[in-house]
């Protein structure tokens, strides 16, 4: 976003952490209907929606998450770590 064209508002809007909350809050929403499908245990998206707001702390690195996903993006499918493996 070019500063000098947009509002303060408009830049809060698509500042990254501001993204962030909404992808977060999309993927917890998920788990919580997930959970209520009986897909994901109750408890697992309670302790997702308490915790869920400290991976957007001070000292989390946006940087890194957007590079590792960019980064498991370009690599063929059957190469991807496993969430077993890690």
């Amino acid at each position: 976003m070019i500063e000098r064209y947009s509002y303060p508002e408009m830049r809060t809007l698509w500042e990254p952490e501001n993204k962030y909350r909404k992808w977060l809050e999309v993927e917890l929403l998920v788990a919580e209907g997930w959970a209520e499908i009986g897909r994901l245990p109750a408890d697992a998206a309670a302790r997702l929606r308490a915790n869920g707001d400290r991976m957007l702390g001070p000292d989390f690195d946006f940087r890194a998450v957007v590079e590792r996903m960019l980064e498991l993006e370009a690599m063929p499918p059957a190469s991807c770590p496993s969430p077993a493996s890690r």
